[in-house]
């Protein structure tokens, strides 16, 4: 789709070693998949002065729906001609000197604790 609107290409899966990708010249990257490929894409591009634009074709795709990103993928990736950048701010959560970086949410407390507790469930059944 996007080689048929008249983009130049380099794909690279986000399961192998994608992030070389990104230090590779471009005038723009795409994050096509969830919110979860988008936030990692998000987080690597970060300071690269690279815009990067959202294809979603994942199951939620909170992250695109907030921004407005939605629609038909023709039309979404039609409209990256005229669009115009927008800001995106990451947060930081800073904890017992630790600092981690997100894109979506962050949650604490039981929150925090119930999704430890389901790590440990799924890992050591």
């Amino acid at each position: 789709m996007l080689e048929a609107a008249g983009f130049q290409v380099r794909y690279q899966s986000t399961k192998k070693s994608w992030k070389k990708a990104i230090q590779t010249p471009a005038d723009l990257f795409v994050a096509a998949g969830g919110d979860g490929t988008v936030a990692e894409v998000i987080h690597a591009a970060a300071g690269t002065g690279v815009p990067v634009a959202l294809l979603p074709i994942g199951t939620a795709n909170n992250i695109a729906r907030t921004l407005g990103i939605v629609g038909d993928a023709r039309e979404i990736i039609e409209r990256w001609r005229h669009a115009t950048p927008r800001p995106f701010d990451l947060g930081t959560i800073k904890a017992g000197g630790l600092a981690e970086r997100f894109v979506e949410g962050v949650g604490g407390g039981i929150f925090a604790e119930a999704v430890l507790q389901g790590e440990k469930v799924v890992d050591d059944p």
